[in-house]
């Protein structure tokens, strides 16, 4: 099962049950060191990963843009009939 939710301090959290790998496919190393990186790079404190013996959690902070908010709201479709449009 996986648990995706934001908490109060404007977290992300995905969380899942451990599921240890018995053989190790091939990995480019980039996932999670990558994310890492990012938040480092931005100086955004709070990314954590957490595991214990059965799950493993993310935790990553949420970074607002404010001046993005006024394009997000104008390119937004009603009802769902079509996708939201996100612009850079």
């Amino acid at each position: 099962m996986i648990d995706i939710f934001t908490t109060a301090a404007n977290r992300l959290v995905v969380s899942n049950n451990l599921q240890r790998r018995t053989k190790k496919g091939p990995s480019n190393k980039i996932g999670l060191d990558n994310i890492r990186t990012k938040y480092e790079i931005l100086r955004q404190r709070g990314f954590q990963v957490m595991e214990d013996s059965k799950s493993f959690t993310v935790v990553l902070p949420l970074i607002w843009d404010n001046s993005l908010s006024h394009e997000w709201a104008g390119s937004r479709t009603d009802r769902g009939k079509n996708p939201i449009k996100f612009t850079n």
